[in-house]
């Protein structure tokens, strides 16, 4: 069932796509078998030492500047699509064209803070932008959400993908992969069960949710469903981002994945909002049993109220 419903989705999500004007506007500014760097010469030691978005080559300032034409080009459009394209690719490009802002894939000291400030925050804001009904945000348990909103039903609203930064861009931490692959998988859930509330189980094989885990610069695309009462939580996609100017080309693939998210969100919207209007109990919520913590007593404090009685006796 699961892979009868991913390949279902899979095949409207291209269908939509080929007529999608965020498809448009990436074909400008990620032209198809175009070289965007140059050789490298060293015939000339008097120079400056280059650039960080310049490591490695010496660019085809003739290509890039037709791609930022191509760029500027989108930011007089009128077409909400072109707009948010405009606002990842411009930021991008003055990355890893001129320098504007630091490259955090060559900084092996860079902290996630630093590697979601400048590529994953923006990156979410251009795929899950420009809609009353998908917000993107960042949180305080996950490092980035998008909060699916049934405006029309009392403003319910679910989590439909989790995002987590495994730390440093440079740095291979694979335990910490480990630990927020399942942090994910364990939200993805229990979201789903609460999606569940609201269709009253019917069409629940329809709802999806998805968790992103970003590690170095890779990344992996989980999509969750319930199939047969379980919850089945796979990986249906991975990639990577480019990190300098010579591989410019495979933030294509890189936004094309997201923005299909962004349409699978928007199908599994139209679900909730259709069974939400018929839903008549109470605003579904998750409940978590909280224990109180049975922190024991340090040896201090165990030990003292003992020796200031004898003390007392003492006296």
């Amino acid at each position: 069932m699961f892979d009868k419903e991913e390949n279902a989705v899979t095949i409207a999500c291209d269908a939509v796509w080929k007529s999608s004007p965020f498809n448009f506007a990436l074909e400008k500014v990620f032209p198809t078998n175009v070289d965007i760097g140059g050789s490298d010469s060293d015939s000339d030691y008097y120079v400056l030492p280059p650039q960080q978005g310049a490591i490695g080559e010496v660019a085809d300032l003739g290509q890039k500047s037709a791609i930022n034409d191509a760029i500027k080009e989108l930011a007089t459009s009128m077409l909400m699509e072109d707009r948010l394209v405009f606002g990842f690719a411009h930021r991008l490009a003055s990355i890893v064209f001129f320098n504007v802002y630091t490259n955090v894939f060559l900084l092996p000291d860079a902290s996630e803070l630093e590697y979601r400030s400048s590529i994953v925050d923006s990156l979410f804001e251009m795929a899950f932008s420009g809609t009353s009904y998908m917000r993107p945000r960042t949180g305080p348990k996950h490092d980035a959400i998008v909060e699916v909103i049934l405006e029309n039903v009392r403003g319910l609203k679910f989590t439909a993908v989790f995002a987590e930064v495994v730390g440093n861009p440079q740095f291979q931490d694979d335990a910490k992969a480990r630990r927020d692959t399942k942090k994910i998988c364990k939200a993805m859930a229990s979201e789903l069960n609460v999606m569940q509330q609201v269709t009253e189980g019917k069409k629940v094989e329809k709802l999806a949710v998805f968790g992103i885990v970003i590690h170095q610069a890779t990344y992996d695309i989980l999509a969750g469903r319930i199939v047969g009462g379980r919850t089945v939580i796979r990986k249906i996609k991975s990639g990577c981002f480019g990190r300098v100017a010579d591989e410019w080309n495979q933030w294509k693939e890189v936004l094309a994945d997201m923005l299909k998210i962004r349409f699978r969100v928007a199908f599994c919207h139209n679900v909730l909002r259709k069974a939400a209007s018929r839903w008549t109990g109470p605003a579904p919520s998750l409940e978590f049993t909280i224990t109180p913590s049975k922190r024991r007593r340090s040896s201090a404090s165990a030990v003292l109220p003992a020796k200031r009685a004898r003390d007392a006796d003492n006296l």
